[in-house]
């Protein structure tokens, strides 16, 4: 392991806010690392989780960022702060946008990495930020992407869905080795963000099956805000199901402790037969759909979701 930057544990660097909506600053006194920390990826990103979770008040909403900006270094394998210069951020760009990837997607992703690597140029980690030569063009920002959205999923094709996974489940070479059909029917009857119930973020203890009810923590909503919410019979099912599956699950086990990743979702998306992108809404079909589809079905039954 190498040394970490003294200011930054000292703690005189810090992040502070410009002004609301705008990207983080950091202040402090800027300082020469060794050169070869700048390979020392995971610890350099350790390192500006903390000072992130310090300025955002919670870690959840860190550790978002965090892995995001980890999975774009390892698909692009960058390992040198260094050496990493703006033709590589706009080849970035072009390849999301070329993969069809929302606009705001791409803008998100870049604004946090320029964030990133302006704290590092105070850290001394990089020399210069290569987000500030980035052309972002209204071509890329309000393009055919600007009506694009996420749809929701008809009970035909949920149930589409749901069996293609299972099929995958039980195939000899699975393309995912952890059982997601459950969850994919807890997430169609709750309407819970797929962040809510997976990574550890929801526990045993936090679904009440006597009373039909599961609770979110404050930390987990995108609100900040926790509640209880009544547990459809569909939902506590699927429940009950996993919970025998995972056999001796105590109270304080998460109830599911992986990620569910994209590729994943699109996979069985595709097995299922359900086209990418809807027909005639153009919009797209994706995990955060069973969410929509739900809110729908509430929409329908004469609900008011607002």
């Amino acid at each position: 392991r190498f040394p970490l930057n003294p200011a930054m544990i000292s703690g005189q660097c810090r992040i502070v806010a410009d002004q609301p909506g705008n990207a983080f600053s950091f202040q402090g006194p800027p300082a020469t690392a060794p050169a070869a920390i700048t390979s020392n990826i995971d610890e350099i990103f350790a390192e500006y989780k903390r000072e992130l979770s310090r300025l955002c008040g919670k870690d959840e909403n860190a550790h978002k960022q965090i892995r995001r900006l980890r999975t774009l270094f390892q698909q692009q394998g960058w390992k040198d702060l260094r050496s990493i210069e703006t033709p590589d951020v706009s080849r970035v760009m072009r390849e999301m946008h070329e993969a069809g990837r929302d606009a705001k997607t791409i803008e998100t992703l870049i604004g946090q990495l320029s964030t990133f690597f302006e704290w590092a140029k105070r850290e001394g980690l990089a020399q210069v930020n290569p987000c500030d030569g980035v052309k972002r063009t209204r071509r890329i920002a309000r393009g055919s992407s600007r009506r694009r959205g996420v749809r929701a999923l008809p009970a035909p094709e949920v149930s589409a869905l749901v069996a293609a996974a299972e099929k995958d489940e039980k195939s000899p070479e699975p393309r995912f080795r952890n059982i997601r059909s459950h969850l994919y029917r807890v997430l169609r009857f709750t309407g819970a963000r797929v962040g809510q119930l997976t990574e550890g973020s929801l526990l045993w203890r936090d679904i009440d099956f006597e009373g039909r009810t599961i609770t979110f923590d404050s930390k987990e909503a995108k609100n900040g805000r926790g509640n209880a919410l009544p547990l459809h019979e569909e939902a506590a099912r699927a429940l009950l199901e996993w919970r025998e599956i995972c056999e001796a699950a105590g109270p304080d086990d998460p109830v599911w402790p992986w990620t569910l990743q994209d590729r994943i979702v699109d996979g069985d998306l595709e097995a299922a037969g359900i086209p990418k992108k809807g027909p005639i809404c153009g919009r797209s079909a994706a995990v955060s759909s069973l969410r929509r589809s739900f809110a729908y079905g509430l929409v329908r039954s004469g609900v008011d979701v607002n």
